[in-house]
């Protein structure tokens, strides 16, 4: 198919070490998938000019803890690794992307859920 990864895969991995505590990790996994369309200038398909869409590999990291019966606080920090995404590389001067989808650089967010 075009502009579909040929693999993937998604672990994740949940760990509660206190009632008050837990914690998890997810690892997400995309193969290379097949580039689809045509250079502009000379009319010949991009997957011969710069090859298919790059795999990548991507690890998040998460908890939540109880403060109270009405209060929790999560974190999750997003591409632990801080994979980057926005690569190109230009052929007879027209621009392709090294990924398919970009996706975000490291990124931290924080909630706290209060019930009341």
């Amino acid at each position: 198919m075009n502009d579909t990864p040929e693999h993937m895969f998604n672990l994740a991995v949940r760990w509660k070490p206190t009632d008050r505590l837990s914690a998890w990790v997810r690892g997400e996994y995309r193969g290379d998938g097949y580039r689809s369309g045509t250079h502009s200038a000379t009319g010949q398909d991009a997957r011969d000019v710069v090859g298919d869409w790059k795999g990548y590999t991507l690890f998040h990291l998460g908890g939540t803890y109880t403060v109270s019966q009405n209060l929790d606080l999560s974190a999750t920090l997003f591409n632990v690794t801080d994979e980057r995404f926005n690569k190109a590389e230009v052929v007879n001067g027209t621009t392709y992307a090294t990924y398919r989808n970009n996706q975000e650089p490291r990124r931290l967010w924080v909630a706290a859920h209060l019930s009341f």
